[in-house]
């Protein structure tokens, strides 16, 4: 019995002391998470001042990395376990930005974010109104990826 409570000690021990520089470098931006980031800021820098400081994306895996704050906004991931309090927070309604995935088209890279008005009715239910779209295009200069251009339209 000892050597199991010992071998749990020493498990504990590697991943709490032996990676910590491994794990911080796991959660650290890379350079798609730049991107992200980037065209978060681009969509930050155009809302109006009246608008809220707080901006709600939905929860996605390849967002894991987007810090909790840009552009002086905070950020908020919002997914199924944590709807509900910003909801009720907001009074049933807020704006959530859908972020699309990294796409390539005709030799240039953009991310797309879409905010829609989005209203909180019953526990599964939420309407969502479109407005506009805000798409941030990079494309490769000196070997980096840098902002090229920025679109926006909508109805």
């Amino acid at each position: 019995m000892k050597t199991k409570a010992s071998y749990l000690i020493l498990f504990l021990a590697y991943f709490s002391f032996g990676q910590s520089d491994e794990v911080n470098d796991f959660f650290q931006p890379k350079e798609t998470d730049s991107l992200y980031i980037k065209a978060l800021e681009n969509y930050i820098e155009q809302l109006e001042d009246s608008e809220s400081k707080t901006v709600y994306i939905e929860n996605e895996n390849y967002l894991m990395r987007v810090p909790e704050t840009i552009g002086g906004s905070e950020i908020v991931k919002l997914g199924l376990a944590n709807r509900k309090a910003h909801f009720r927070k907001n009074k049933n309604q807020l704006t959530l930005v859908e972020v699309s995935p990294l796409t390539i088209e005709k030799g240039f890279f953009y991310i797309t974010l879409v905010p829609y008005r989005a209203k909180l009715k019953g526990k599964k239910k939420m309407d969502l109104m479109y407005s506009h779209f805000h798409s941030t295009y990079f494309k490769f200069v000196e070997g980096k990826l840098v902002v090229h251009k920025t679109e926006t339209g909508g109805i």
